[in-house]
């Protein structure tokens, strides 16, 4: 059977994920905003697996996706509260 190529996953698929997990709920609007552009260019480099990357692999959210998912915020955060 042949399964078309679909396009790569946009790093909007992270914030709905860590917005329906409930973890942007205490977040204040601002915070949020400086979160939307780390992960933009966090998942632009392609040197590291991420979520996005096993989410594709798998075509859907197993415990994997969620471990590397909570990882990615972690770095994404850094990044952050580096800046």
């Amino acid at each position: 059977m042949f399964l078309p190529s679909l396009p790569p996953l946009p790093p909007q698929v992270a914030y709905i994920y860590w917005g329906i997990s409930g973890y942007l709920d205490t977040k204040d609007v601002p915070y949020i905003k400086k979160l939307q552009v780390a992960a933009g260019s966090y998942f632009k480099r392609g040197d590291k697996r991420t979520s996005i990357d096993i989410l594709e692999h798998y075509g859907e959210i197993t415990p994997s996706f969620k471990n590397y998912m909570f990882y990615d915020l972690l770095q994404v955060e850094k990044k952050v509260l580096n800046a």
